[in-house]
C-alpha cells in the first residue's frame, strides 16, 4: 500500500491505458486524477491542489508538455512536483522530469516508481482489512466495527 501521498496526476492519451493505470493505482490504494490532455489536466489542476506526482504520457505533443511542467513551475505551491515521464520509447529523462518509466511496464514496476517518487505528507494513512465473517451467514449491512459488504472491519494506521 502506498505510503500517505496526495492525488496522482495522470495524463495519457490512449483511454484504455488510462482506465488500466488508473485502475491499477486505485486499487493500490492511490487517488487518481487523470485527463486525456494537458489542456484537461490544467483545467482541473486548481480544483486537484497539488498533485504527489504527475505520470506524463510522451505521446503527447511536446508543446503540451512543456506548457504542463512551466505551469507547475510557475505556479506558487506547485513547483516541484515530481513528474514521471511514461514513454514508448528510450526517450531520456528530460529538463523538469525526475524519471521515465518505458512502456510496456509491469505493475511492480508502476508501483515502484509512483512509490518512489510520490511526494509523502505526514498524516497517517487508514487502511481497512476485510475478512470473510466467520459464520456461513449472508453479509449484513455496515454496523460499527463493519466494512459495508457486513465483513468484521480491522484497523490500521500507519505513516
Amino acid at each position: 500500500m502506498p505510503a500517505n501521498c496526495p492525488p496522482v496526476l495522470l495524463i495519457e492519451s490512449h483511454g484504455d491505458v488510462l482506465e488500466a493505470i488508473r485502475t491499477s493505482l486505485v486499487e493500490e490504494g492511490y487517488r487518481v486524477s487523470a485527463a486525456r490532455d494537458v489542456a484537461a489536466a490544467l483545467g482541473g489542476l486548481e480544483a486537484l491542489g497539488r498533485p504527489g506526482l504527475v505520470l506524463l504520457d510522451g505521446m503527447l505533443p511536446e508543446a503540451d508538455q512543456e506548457a504542463l511542467l512551466a505551469r507547475l513551475a510557475a505556479t506558487p505551491g506547485l513547483e516541484g512536483v515530481p513528474v514521471v515521464h511514461l514513454a514508448a520509447n528510450d526517450a531520456p529523462v528530460g529538463p523538469g522530469r525526475r524519471a521515465v518509466l518505458r512502456k510496456p511496464f509491469s505493475l511492480d514496476k508502476l508501483y515502484s516508481t509512483v512509490a518512489a517518487h510520490c511526494e509523502r505528507r505526514g498524516a497517517p494513512k487508514l487502511t481497512v482489512v476485510n475478512s470473510p465473517p466467520s459464520s456461513g451467514a449472508e453479509p449484513r449491512a455496515a454496523t460499527p466495527g463493519t466494512a459495508p459488504n457486513g465483513y468484521p472491519r480491522l484497523w490500521s494506521t500507519s505513516r
